[in-house]
């Protein structure tokens, strides 16, 4: 019987070697000669790049454990990087020209530059801005007085959310939303109403010691963009919230 941890394996090891000869194919270019070697350097580095493209949007569909954290992504792209550039000095070696073409190997470096460009921006997007504020559900507090509120204004937002913290999918839903209500109150006002209408999976606003978590509210905006934090102290004016806006509302530490 086969070593099952050796079989869960297979995949991302046939997956290297593909990529990695990939790799020494593209590298074969250094055993040509000719007046425009220069520019054999350079094809080889953008064949290089766009295989780099490649294999950031295949990898984690074959290997998606390995490309989860950015430290093991780190690592399986340098190894396959260096299994290419192995393959590439086995060749010139059968060829013969490993003594004086062994460099051209380096044109295969752009080939590191997708995964490290992707994750810094990843990074980027991950940092908080400087100021905002956590929104808390008031386990002991009251409901807010909707009769106290202006309801002749009112507009249709979204909020997607995550319906408990290890939910691997988000959930959006549709709200009525006044416009002189403050994005808390709101928040509360949907959590109380969804629970009621859902109660088989309910948003899970407590820890397991029943602790309210913390929630931060950003604005949902196209994938280039920096997410946009909302104060939930704040109502829709105040917050520069549209009709038809989509809040992302994500629990913090």
């Amino acid at each position: 019987m086969p070593n099952i941890s050796f079989v869960k394996r297979v995949p991302g090891l046939l997956y290297g070697i593909v990529v990695g000869l990939l790799l020494g194919a593209a590298g074969f270019a250094g055993t040509l000669d000719g007046a425009n070697f220069q520019w054999y350097y350079f094809l080889v580095q953008l064949l290089a790049l766009g295989i780099g493209i490649l294999h950031l949007w295949i990898s984690p569909r074959f290997v998606p454990a390995v490309f989860a954290a950015f430290g093991m992504g780190l690592l399986g792209t340098l190894l396959v990087l260096l299994l290419g550039m192995a393959f590439t000095l086995i060749l010139y070696q059968q060829l013969g020209y490993l003594a004086g073409r062994w460099p051209f190997v380096t044109s295969l470096l752009p080939f590191l530059i997708p995964f490290l460009v992707v994750q810094a921006y990843r990074y980027y997007r991950d940092i908080p801005l400087a100021n905002y504020r956590k929104w808390y559900y008031p386990v002991n507090g009251d409901m807010p007085d909707l009769d106290l509120l202006d309801l002749s204004k009112i507009l249709v937002i979204q909020f997607e959310f995550l319906k408990t913290p290890n939910d691997p999918n988000f959930t959006n839903f549709k709200a009525k939303a006044p416009v002189a209500m403050s994005l808390g109150d709101l928040f509360l006002v949907f959590i109380n109403d969804y629970n009621e209408r859902t109660p088989a999976s309910p948003i899970q606003y407590t820890d397991l010691s029943g602790r309210p978590f913390g929630w931060v509210f950003t604005k949902k905006a196209a994938w280039w963009q920096r997410p946009v934090y909302l104060d939930p102290a704040l109502d829709f004016n105040q917050n520069n919230l549209a009709d038809n806006a989509t809040i992302v509302a994500m629990r913090a530490e």
